[in-house]
């Protein structure tokens, strides 16, 4: 534990979520965390889930998820993604993450970030983006019933058209991997 820190306190848990109070050298901060012990109570960086940026070969279009999200309260556009399983590798969670959630099959890691932070001022949650190409057709046998997930298959002007709507929700993830994979020319 950094020196900065006083004590980490468990607040109020979930099987999915915990709430932490850190009493440090100015004072109190509250943050959420998916582990039992914090990334700032052990130093440890364990990635939680993974976001996939996809690339469909067979029609050079990168694969786009609409999904209801509750804190939302609406669809976001964004990327497959998921929890990482124990036991697994990010690499072997997006390759299922992917299959559950449109059907296609991975055929290629093209790269794979180490774990990223996205909220760090809120939560320790940490997710390396794989960017990866697959094929298959899309199919929503293996989604789980309580998810609410379109697959799109967006050229480069389908994606640069939706990604200057101001009425529609982007993940950050999912829009940062829209702007590589454009800038990269992979779609």
């Amino acid at each position: 534990m950094n020196e900065r820190i006083k004590n980490v306190k468990l607040g109020y848990g979930s099987p999915w979520l915990k709430y932490f109070s850190i009493t440090h050298e100015n004072g109190i901060w509250d943050m959420v965390s998916r582990k039992d012990d914090p990334l700032c109570a052990t130093g440890i960086v364990k990635a939680d889930a993974v976001s996939i940026a996809a690339v469909h070969t067979p029609t050079q279009s990168m694969v786009v998820t609409k999904e209801f999200r509750y804190p939302l309260g609406d669809y976001e556009y964004g990327i497959p993604a998921g929890l990482i399983d124990d036991g697994e590798t990010a690499e072997t969670a997006a390759r299922r993450e992917l299959k559950e959630e449109t059907g296609l099959d991975m055929t290629e890691i093209i790269q794979c970030t180490p774990p990223l932070f996205s909220s760090a001022g809120m939560t320790d949650e940490s997710v390396p983006m794989i960017f990866v190409k697959c094929d298959g057709n899309f199919t929503s046998k293996y989604t789980e019933e309580n998810e609410d997930i379109e697959t799109l298959l967006l050229n480069s002007e389908e994606l640069y058209k939706l990604m200057r709507r101001k009425d529609i929700k982007f993940g950050a993830r999912g829009y940062l991997a829209f702007v590589i994979m454009m800038s990269l020319a992979l779609i």
